[in-house]
């Protein structure tokens, strides 16, 4: 289990570590990114069209834009509409790390997507 959760961390360190909650464990204690690459992390791949998650939807996961491209959607509540491209290296539902979040927006994918979920 140990090897494996090494591996885990080896694959996703690259991203994880450019975030500082993750660094911040990894530098406190190693053995704790290790069981948080292999329990908490998956890697997905999106086609274009796929729809990440919706607005007013409680989020369950922090999402992380390896590779490909997305449109994130807000929506007001006076009826107003802005749209923002999200490139690769971008975080999405960050806020899902320490509290309880309900999406605001919708995101969906522009291209292929590779997306790491925490």
């Amino acid at each position: 289990l140990k090897l494996s959760s090494e591996l885990d961390w080896e694959v996703s360190k690259k991203h994880l570590s450019d975030h500082a909650f993750f660094l911040m464990v990894a530098t406190i204690r190693m053995s704790s990114a290790y069981t948080l690459s292999s329990r908490a992390v998956t890697q997905r791949v999106h086609v274009t069209g796929d729809t990440i998650f919706l607005a007013t939807v409680r989020a369950s996961e922090t999402y992380f834009l390896v590779r490909g491209a997305m449109v994130y959607t807000l929506t007001s509540e006076s009826g107003g509409v802005d749209r923002e491209d999200v490139a690769a290296g971008t975080w999405l539902s960050e806020a899902t790390l320490w509290t309880l979040w309900t999406h605001v927006g919708d995101a969906e994918t522009t291209q292929q997507c590779e997306v790491m979920c925490i």
